[in-house]
């Protein structure tokens, strides 16, 4: 354990084999200052839980400035207040904690639906993976509002076509001339 400041003490979970005991039950957190030789009584508890897994997204591009409505395939969903989705191309170099976290709405332990936030500036002029116009972004999903888990992302498949797994920004397409008048 690691002390972050005055008022906060940062552990880390043990690994467990996750049964569906464990899974069932809260872990009692007891804390020891002497090196686990004494305890001073019980100061919470958490649970594990299944990691979410995406599998796919439909539809898997959508415009820069956001508001499409996208469904997520995968399994361990579940249907909590902190439920929510980040997208960009990995946890550390997004601009601004929260600006690309959305609420996601529950549908089924097999299916949740996010709203796509509006693309930064800075994520799309810090994107290097653009490819004909398209920024390809990890979509992220966590549980309980402090971890999240991506996609696995491959690249392009042999046949050049994206993955259903990827999503893509795209610019906004905006009509200059339609010809001829009628």
């Amino acid at each position: 354990a690691n002390f972050s400041n005055d008022m906060t003490l940062l552990c880390t979970t043990p690994a467990v084999a996750l049964t569906h005991e464990v899974l069932q039950e809260n872990t009692i957190v007891d804390l020891s200052f002497n090196g686990g030789l004494d305890f001073g009584g019980i100061y919470g508890t958490f649970g594990y839980y299944l990691e979410p897994e995406i599998h796919s997204i439909t539809p898997n591009k959508a415009p820069h400035t956001g508001g499409t409505v996208i469904k997520i395939y995968g399994s361990n969903f579940e249907d909590s207040a902190e439920l929510a989705c980040r997208f960009g191309q990995d946890l550390s170099n997004l601009p601004g904690k929260d600006v690309n976290i959305v609420k996601a709405d529950y549908i089924s332990q097999n299916e949740i639906r996010c709203t796509v936030p509006k693309a930064s500036d800075e994520v799309l002029v810090s994107s290097k993976l653009e490819k004909n116009g398209l920024t390809r972004m990890t979509v992220f999903v966590t549980k309980n509002g402090e971890d999240f888990h991506a996609a696995v992302l491959d690249d392009m498949s042999s046949s050049g076509i994206s993955k259903q797994s990827d999503f893509w920004y795209y610019p906004q397409i905006e009509v200059a001339l339609v010809s001829p008048l009628v």
